[in-house]
């Protein structure tokens, strides 16, 4: 059980649990956007620590984390919708995602294969609509708008999206298990960087929102 807890219990799912309850001291609940950033969070947390008791039992963890794309992408669109001006094709494309997302559990990668192509599709809507508002800001000469607090938060999930999506995208295990550095393989090595980098540009995003609350 020791020896377990050691492997699994990794800074990914410590971060991610520091990063919870900073959300939870620091966020409000009655905030549309702080609430969604909490569900966001929620849901990697129950993932995370889910994965550690799946793998405890021997049981299979590709189905959960396939859930997970649907709900984790879900929830980072939905927060993406509040902050662009077309807000109704945004919520089209999120009932859209959701339903591949369910067909592909139940038909295409199916329950027993871990669900690439949700995970891409999903990265690629946020992606597509991201920089699509990024140079709508542009134009407008809004260039308060990428030093605010809001592109901050917008924007700390564009590396995490990019990094498994660029991984997942191969499907080849010989590709991403190859070793960069000692026992050290390209998927350990990615994971953790786009990892790290989601969740310290989450907190600072707390941060900044606790400071500009007091």
């Amino acid at each position: 059980m020791l020896d377990l807890i050691f492997k699994y219990i990794n800074p990914i799912k410590i971060i991610v649990f520091l990063t919870l309850i900073f959300g939870f001291m620091y966020l409000k609940r009655k905030n549309k956007i702080h609430k969604c950033i909490l569900w966001i969070l929620i849901i990697s947390f129950i993932t995370e620590y889910s994965v550690f008791i799946l793998l405890y039992f021997k049981l299979p963890i590709s189905l959960l984390y396939s859930i997970s794309f649907i709900f984790h992408h879900s929830a980072w669109l939905l927060l993406l919708s509040y902050f662009i001006e077309n807000k109704e094709r945004m919520r089209i494309w999120i009932g859209i995602f959701v339903l591949f997302g369910i067909l592909n559990i139940l038909s295409f990668e199916g329950i027993q294969n871990l669900n690439y192509y949700t995970f891409i599709f999903g990265a690629f809507i946020y992606l597509f609509f991201f920089i699509s508002e990024s140079f709508f800001q542009l134009k407008r000469d809004n260039f308060s708008f990428f030093t605010s607090n809001n592109f901050l938060l917008l924007f700390s999930p564009v590396f995490f999206f990019l990094g498994y999506s660029f991984m997942f995208a191969f499907q080849d295990y010989n590709v991403i298990s190859v070793k960069i550095f000692r026992t050290i393989e390209l998927y350990d090595f990615i994971g953790y960087i786009v990892n790290i980098s989601y969740y310290l540009l989450l907190n600072y995003y707390i941060f900044k929102e606790r400071n500009s609350n007091d």
